[in-house]
């Protein structure tokens, strides 16, 4: 089953071709150029946060 780009629908290029996507792993849509990550809970692909995010809570406990 191919992989797809949840934005442009783009087939993802991977090395293991009957593979699916692995957990914590960060794939790339060389059409939009957007990190993609496995969403555990859709079993899909999704875009990535931008890696300067910080998660809500470590930017809560820091101004409080």
């Amino acid at each position: 089953m191919p992989w797809k780009c949840p934005v442009c629908n783009n087939q993802i290029v991977h090395a293991e071709l009957d593979a699916k996507p692995h957990l914590g792993i960060t794939y790339r849509c060389h059409i939009c150029h957007l990190n993609l990550l496995l969403d555990a809970h859709i079993q899909s692909l999704a875009v990535a946060p931008p890696p300067d995010e910080e998660p809500e809570p470590a930017r809560q406990r820091r101004t409080s």
